[in-house]
This record gives C-alpha cells, structure tokens and sequence, in this order.
C-alpha cells in the first residue's frame, strides 16, 4: 500500500512539476531532465507514467477540456431566465481558470501545433465537447450553424476571459523574476485589488456581473439584424 501511494504521489509529482514548467516556458523550453528535477524523481519514471512530454501534455489538455467545458454547462436549468443562466455559466468559467490557471496556460498557449499526435488530441476533444454549449446559443437566439456568428459570439466570452487571467499570471511571474534585482513600481493585480479595499471574490463577482451584461445585452443586436436580413 505504502509503494502504491509513493507511486501516486511521483506520478502527480511530475504532472505538477510539468505544468508549471510549460505555463511559465512554453513546451519545447522545457526538458525531461528539468521535469525530472522539478519532481525529484528519475527520467525512467516519466516514461513509465506518461511515455515522455508528449504524454504529460496529452493529459493536461484533457483534464482542462473537460474542466473547462464542464464549468460552461452548469449553469442553472430553463425555469431561469438566459441572462442568470449566462451569469452563472461566466461565475463558473471565472472560477475554472481562477483555479487552473497553469493548466488553461499550457493547453491554451503552449499548443505545440507541428506536433500531428498532439493536434488531433485537441481537435478530438473540442469537437466532443463542441455541442455541449450549442444550446446555449440557441437560447439566445444565435444560429449555431453560421460561422459568423460563433466566430464571433463563441469565443467571446472565454477569450476575455482568459486575457485578463494570462495578464495577471504573466505580470506575477515578472514581479517574481526581476523582483529581487530592482524594484518594480506597478502592482500586481492582488496588489491593486487589495488598495481598493475589494476582496478579491467580491471583485469577481462584480466582474462576471458586468461581462454578462455587456454580452448578454450585445447578443440581440447581432441575431436580430441577422434575423431580419434573412427575412427580406
């Protein structure tokens, strides 16, 4: 039992080491040999465990898919109405990447595309997932099958998202890097949330309460004008 558990722990060891290693470097920065350090364990086992960096990456972009798509379907159920729905779903989406944000760097940013196994790993998971918030636009009156409109309106949500949460990781990982050699004059953003005396959940509620309304009140004018050119 004790060499079982031993086992585990080195195992998710090396997925930890391994995650904050891409988010911070990218994949191809980042070597087996440094992995291995990171984790403190031998070379052999990240073969043994994952079959190398190919396979660590395969289940980081799993486990993020399918946290990220299952934070977007809890949201509520028809007896509400669609902009307390979409603001549950934007609250859920928040907390996925206030959680995960090294996991929703790598899967996100650091996609090794030339590498084809890769590739269709990703491509395989969207496209499972892919109806999974197909009724949500539908409910807002959007027209799944015009790629215009999910050009536009399926990206929407999560690419804001997800910028401001790469900017604040970024900025925290330059305050840590050059903060020992020379002082930096602008805060971090815990650092300005704090000044403004927000705790930092009430900030997020506050910030998925303003998305929700300028997306959830943008939305209409885009379907409709749709709607009625296709009427005439």
């Amino acid at each position: 039992m004790k060499n079982d558990e031993q086992n585990l722990d080195a195992k998710m060891r090396i997925y930890k080491a391994a995650t904050t290693l891409f988010a911070q470097r990218g994949f191809y920065a980042v070597g087996v040999r440094e992995i291995a350090k990171a984790a403190n364990v031998n070379i052999s086992m990240i073969n043994y465990y994952y079959n190398g960096k190919i396979g660590i990456l395969k289940q980081i972009i799993t486990e993020t898919l399918n946290k990220y798509y299952d934070s977007m379907k809890i949201s509520g159920d028809d007896s509400m109405e669609m902009e307390g729905r979409a603001l549950i779903m934007i609250k859920n989406m928040i907390k996925f990447f206030r959680e995960d944000i090294e996991l929703a760097m790598v899967t996100f940013n650091s996609m090794p595309f030339d590498i084809p196994e890769i590739v269709e790993h990703k491509i395989n998971l969207s496209e499972k997932n892919r109806d999974r918030m197909k009724w949500f636009f539908e409910k807002v009156g959007g027209n799944f099958d015009d790629p215009v409109q999910m050009g536009v309106l399926s990206g929407f949500l999560s690419n804001i998202i997800l910028a401001h949460f790469e900017n604040k990781y970024v900025w925290e990982q330059v305050k840590k890097a050059v903060g020992e050699s020379r002082k930096i004059e602008e805060k971090t953003f815990d650092e300005q949330v704090k000044m403004c005396c927000v705790d930092e959940d009430d900030y997020y509620n506050k910030y998925a309460e303003t998305l929700a309304k300028i997306y959830f009140h943008g939305v209409p004018s885009v379907t409709t004008i749709s709607k009625n050119k296709e009427k005439k």
